[in-house]
């Protein structure tokens, strides 16, 4: 029965967020909390956390196939640009990206012990103003040391997920500045099938439906190619027209 399968699925994913944090990786992050290098910690073990999930996903979900471009999970010094489709993308790029940080919805940092985990992973708002704007701007200041140790800030320049699925959503002004102002190379994913097996708007994975979700570096732009958010908005739009 393919509801009841979903749900199993979904359970253990949950299972794992909760009961497989706690009983197999909180230790290491208690451990990083107290340590001088705790943020570099913290995103290593993320990465780690995060390729368990998707060891177990895949395990679970075998009418899906993974087709992953291995030159991703060498990115390094960079700011990865990728469309959106589903909650499972800022988890894959975690799960691939040797260090890596992210922006992430203001009211999350309104949120009690989370807002601290995410601050000690080095994420901050996306925006440089109103009650969190005094994070970013401190972000901002830390960024050349994070990407001089082979870091990587990664954005979904569409602002929220896609629910069509295909093609790009408006780019948002802010993302792309964001992106020009570290004047580091960027380097654009083209992501697909993500959104088939976590949909958008719902609960349960489409655990048992034929799938395949596909990452693929599609190009390197190199830093100050683009003079404005105008002209990398123009050269996304090219990059992901000529992929479809």
């Amino acid at each position: 029965m393919t509801w009841l399968y979903n749900f199993f699925v979904t359970l253990s994913a949950w299972a794992y967020f909760t009961i497989g944090f706690v009983c197999l990786h909180a230790p290491a992050y208690l451990v990083a909390l107290i340590h001088h290098d705790g943020q570099a910690r913290f995103q290593r073990y993320n990465r780690r956390f995060f390729q368990n999930f998707f060891s177990l996903l895949a395990a679970l979900c075998p009418a899906t196939s993974w087709n992953v471009d291995e030159r991703v999970s060498a990115i390094e010094n960079a700011v990865v640009l990728c469309n959106h489709q589903s909650y499972l993308d800022p988890l894959l790029l975690i799960s691939l990206l040797p260090r890596s940080i992210t922006v992430v919805k203001p009211v999350f940092f309104s949120v009690p012990i989370f807002a601290a985990l995410l601050r000690k992973t080095g994420y901050f708002p996306a925006t440089a103003s109103g009650r969190y704007g005094c994070l970013t701007l401190a972000a901002l200041e830390t960024l050349p040391g994070f990407f001089a140790a082979g870091g990587s800030l990664f954005i979904f320049p569409e602002g929220t997920r896609n629910r069509a699925g295909d093609g790009l959503k408006p780019l948002q002004e802010g993302a792309l500045k964001l992106a020009l102002h570290t004047a580091r190379p960027i380097a654009v994913l083209g992501l697909s099938g993500t959104g088939q097996l976590f949909p958008p708007g719902k609960f349960l994975f489409n655990a048992k439906a034929e799938n395949r979700i596909s990452l693929k570096l599609l190009t390197t732009i190199e830093a100050g190619a683009c003079g404005n958010a105008s002209e990398l908005r123009a050269r996304l739009e090219m990059i992901f027209t000529q992929r479809a």
